[in-house]
């Protein structure tokens, strides 16, 4: 859960009305990406690194060396000639056949992991933007942060404008609570606090609709799977 959302309340000192509007924070949303891309980037490339580990003794010139990556396809039937360019193949029909079986394919393969493989290359400044998982909080959480906050139980927070509207009487503000003047001919505030929330991803194209953590939680699993099937394969190729 992050601090990713910010939530404003807004008063007029004028009329005694108050409203909630949630705000993205842009800046904060950016360096998580950032953060999510050196993830995937460094889960990435670890599998072309123990890839080359492997092959590359068997190869001799430069331009064999530039082909050797961790083969990732879109379908199964591409797999195999795949492996065989990237010179995969020499190393013995063992860890061929652990490539195989690793299905890093998107069409009824490790969805995840050629998820892994697309986002990376797309960039980590590129990439699909995680959305928001708004969170439901009680009134005696709200008022701790907005005194004057109505008790109607609950409040859900969204992407609208305004979230709840409640007015008070302008006798009764609570100025040490004002925040900042943003119209000063209005007489309206701002205050900012932070609605902690959950990132998720919804990708359309690969059926995901996950928490951002969980989502990278699963894909170091599926990387260390990979491996260990590629290390396993090694015993018996060497």
């Amino acid at each position: 859960m992050v601090d990713l959302l910010s939530e404003w309340p807004i008063r007029n000192t004028s009329t005694g009305q108050r409203w909630t509007a949630s705000k993205a924070d842009i800046e904060y949303l950016a360096e998580i990406k950032g953060i999510i891309g050196d993830v995937i980037s460094n889960l990435r490339s670890s599998l072309d690194l123990i890839y080359w580990e492997v092959v590359s003794p068997l190869v001799t010139s430069d331009k064999e060396q530039r082909q050797i990556q961790f083969p990732f396809r879109d379908h199964v039937d591409d797999l195999h000639n795949a492996i065989n360019r990237s010179h995969g193949n020499k190393v013995g029909d063992d860890f061929k056949e652990a490539i195989l079986s690793i299905k890093p394919y998107k069409e009824n393969g490790n969805s995840i992991l050629h998820l892994m493989h697309e986002l990376n290359n797309t960039g980590k400044h590129r990439f699909p933007t995680p959305v928001a998982d708004y969170k439901t909080m009680s009134y005696e959480t709200i008022s701790k942060m907005i005194p004057d906050f109505p008790p109607i139980g609950s409040l859900t927070v969204s992407g609208c404008r305004a979230d709840v509207m409640w007015s008070i009487n302008p006798s009764e503000l609570l100025f040490t609570f004002l925040g900042t003047l943003t119209d000063a001919e209005a007489k309206i505030y701002e205050r900012k606090i932070n609605w902690p929330i959950d990132l998720i991803f919804k990708i359309d194209n690969y059926k995901i609709d996950s928490e951002v953590l969980s989502l990278l939680k699963e894909m170091l699993t599926q990387t260390q799977k990979a491996i260990k099937k590629i290390i396993e394969a090694l015993k018996t190729d060497y």
